[in-house]
């Protein structure tokens, strides 16, 4: 019987930890596809930024 008990308990702490952990990992996506988003546009802004010193290097040079 309490063995029964404590099983129990063992099953619910585990269900309860990986709904947890599964919530986490859906959190833990989002983060990382808004961080993907962000390294996508501070690439473009750099590349502009690069180009654009390009260009007045180019200018000066002349």
């Amino acid at each position: 019987m309490i063995v029964n008990i404590i099983s129990a308990l063992v099953i619910f702490i585990l269900t309860i930890s990986v709904i947890v952990l599964f919530d986490k990992n859906e959190s833990l996506k989002e983060n990382l596809d808004e961080l993907e988003k962000r390294n996508e546009y501070l690439e473009e802004e750099l590349t502009a930024f690069w180009l654009s010193r390009r260009e007045k290097a180019r200018g000066t040079e002349c």
